[in-house]
């Protein structure tokens, strides 16, 4: 085994080691690490056939401008990518620039007003990566993961967020009640959001200090979780249509925090 490959954790799942390598692929995932992070950027491979097409041409050129190491592949085969991964021609391997430590988090706000998502047992990659890609739109400081039972951040997952992973900053803690308890010290408002009818988000003041939780999908937040935290709200919507997904649900919620924060009426 390779030091890219996989290891079980405690939980009996395979699970990849979070401070390794992560493979990337497409040219907008690979453009993003080029031009904002290309300092992380290990490796970039390329099929034969790469570099005919004005974008291909274009990252190639940026590459060389970066000087980042550029490796021509047969096939992709032999790496961590899916079958259906949409590679567009080319990969690449870099090192988890995003990810920052519990004890650091509060090192993100700085004098703003914090802003977190915190994940309970969420495990769909495309789920994750359009929270990650909405946290960083509407300004949120951090995604927190829970070590066991959460998606981890693949390519496939950064793939989702469409590079939006360099905008933001992603933690992984252990348990997630303990997680609440230490942002409630640091003066976080934790915060539910539910399916139930408890208050509707936008009758709650957001513009204050707040980790916004999210639930798994189908399953939404377990008890223990709900009971840890300081409020419940929900997104009202028409009573005919199920209830939102948990990525989309994330996205309504920071809009609603943000046009709160930002004195819109």
């Amino acid at each position: 085994m390779t030091r890219h490959d996989k290891r079980r954790n405690n939980s009996g799942r395979r699970r990849a080691d979070i401070k390794v390598p992560v493979l990337i692929w497409g040219i907008n995932p690979v453009l993003e690490f080029l031009e904002n992070a290309p300092d992380a950027i290990e490796d970039i491979y390329t099929l034969p056939s790469f570099g005919r097409k004005k974008r291909q041409k274009a990252l190639l050129h940026q590459a060389a401008g970066q000087n980042a190491r550029c490796r021509t592949v047969m096939d992709f085969s032999r790496m961590e990518m899916p079958a259906s991964a949409v590679h567009q021609g080319v990969a690449a391997r870099v090192r988890p620039v995003w990810l920052v430590e519990p004890d650091q988090l509060h090192t993100l706000w700085k004098e703003e007003t914090p802003l977190v998502v915190v994940c309970d047992q969420i495990t769909d990659p495309g789920n994750m990566g359009a929270i990650i890609r909405s946290s960083a739109a509407f300004g949120a400081h951090a995604v927190i993961l829970s070590r066991r039972n959460s998606a981890e951040i693949t390519g496939t997952v950064i793939k989702a967020s469409a590079g939006a992973i360099l905008h933001t900053r992603v933690c992984v803690a252990g348990n997630t009640v303990k997680t609440l308890q230490k942002l409630q010290k640091e003066g976080l408002l934790t915060v539910a959001l539910t399916a139930d009818r408890s208050q509707p988000i936008w009758n709650h003041d957001l513009s204050t200090p707040i980790a916004l939780v999210l639930g798994a999908e189908g399953k939404g937040l377990r008890q223990m979780v709900v009971q840890n935290c300081d409020t419940r709200l929900h997104i009202p919507q028409s009573p005919s249509v199920e209830s939102l997904n948990v990525a989309s649900a994330c996205t309504v919620a920071l809009y609603e925090t943000r046009r709160q924060r930002s004195g819109a009426s």
